[in-house]
């Protein structure tokens, strides 16, 4: 499971909720990008939900309570390993003593991470607090940075893009849907790669004939962009190559 890819989106009470509105008509599911369109009626066994409602039980029946599904996500969550212990625990309602029987530690330990929990949610607030204000007053649209799957392997200045620079690139390398060329540095080839998988269906599998004949609407040499959307880890594939699929 991986939310970065959507994550500036995604405000802290819709991660709590596990839905986001994505656009003026249509929620998202935070977690697996399931989208529930206004107007339309969403059947649940014998009850009829519209959109909110119908991402709502999305949300609990196929995935859960969204707590536990942030306390244990892959990717960093900012949570220790002492504290991917801890929160659980202090979630449930127990008591420091009965944590503390639990973990095996002394029950003033677990006070002082108490403590020191409370003190990081009254820094954070102010921090997200300051941060908010900031990119708002300053960041222009153009000066945003674009989103990167998070297994993306180039994590360096390379993945350094702005939404501006984005816009330079593809115009530069694409003529309508068709690749002019393919550059050698990485900078653009992530973004051009980006926008090549954006073509697909995030929730589509596809089999490798699939995925060759869309690829060469772009450029006569499928099988390169096909080998560099795997190696990128914009797409995912079985072993035998009967499968393709865009990363979570």
């Amino acid at each position: 499971m991986n939310i970065e890819d959507n994550i500036d989106a995604i405000s802290p009470s819709d991660l709590r909720n596990g839905f986001y509105k994505r656009t003026e008509s249509e929620f998202c599911c935070v977690f697996c990008e399931q989208r529930f369109s206004q107007g339309v009626v969403y059947p649940a066994g014998d009850v009829l939900m519209d959109a909110e409602t119908a991402v709502k039980n999305h949300v609990q029946s196929t995935h859960g309570n969204p707590f536990w599904l942030l306390v244990g996500l892959e990717q960093d969550n900012g949570l220790t390993g002492a504290q991917r212990e801890l929160v659980p625990l202090l979630y449930q309602g127990l008591t420091d003593g009965d944590i503390a029987q639990k973990l095996g530690n002394a029950k003033s330990t677990i006070r002082n991470h108490r403590f020191f929990l409370r003190e990081k949610y009254r820094e954070t607030k102010i921090l997200l607090a300051i941060l908010d204000e900031l990119y708002e007053h300053r960041d222009k649209p153009e000066d945003e940075f674009v989103t990167f799957h998070s297994s993306l392997p180039v994590r360096d200045d390379r993945a350094k893009v702005t939404k501006k620079e984005q816009q330079q690139i593809l115009n530069k390398y694409f003529d309508g849907i068709r690749l002019r060329q393919f550059p050698k540095q990485q900078k653009r080839k992530l973004v051009l790669l980006k926008h090549i998988a954006e073509m697909f269906d995030r929730h589509e599998k596809y089999s490798e004939k699939q995925v060759n004949e869309l690829l060469k609407k772009v450029q006569e040499d499928h099988v390169t962009l096909r080998r560099y959307l795997i190696e990128y880890g914009f797409m995912e594939r079985k072993k035998d190559g009967s499968e393709y699929w865009l990363t979570d």
